[in-house]
């Protein structure tokens, strides 16, 4: 098995794309903008708060 240093594990990892926060971040306000639709102001206000 080949050893790979630290520093060059940090050189490949910020040379990858990381989407998972934008996309996942995306999904909630999306998902908000849809229940503000159907919840009372009271209760999005907790939807808001948890997402």
């Amino acid at each position: 098995m080949q050893h790979i240093s630290l520093d060059q594990q940090l050189i490949e990892y910020r040379q990858q794309r990381a989407l998972a926060m934008p996309l996942s971040g995306m999904i909630v306000w999306i998902l908000l903008f849809a229940l503000s639709f159907v919840l009372p102001p009271s209760q999005l206000v907790m939807a808001v708060f948890i997402g």
